[in-house]
């Protein structure tokens, strides 16, 4: 399934993020969890280098979990 066309003007960060959500590609990288209530990166090496690549050309990992920061998302980080 090909990416949504998205400018770097047009969709703000949580349209994106549910496009990203909803590609079926993505979630060998990254899922909603059983209750749909959260998403889990499980493999965040592969969604820097394919998935931001594709909806966010150019965007390192920091700066998307900046951007989550912004948007009022927390994360956790198991250890």
């Amino acid at each position: 399934m090909a990416a949504p066309e998205v400018s770097n003007n047009s969709g703000h960060f949580p349209n994106r993020l549910m496009a990203i959500l909803d590609d079926e590609e993505v979630q060998k990288t990254m899922h909603w969890d059983a209750m749909g209530l959260a998403f889990t990166i499980t493999k965040p090496d592969l969604f820097a280098g394919t998935v931001l690549q594709k909806y966010f050309k150019g965007v390192q990992f920091i700066s998307f979990q900046k951007n989550l920061s912004c948007e009022l998302f927390s994360s956790m980080f198991g250890s």
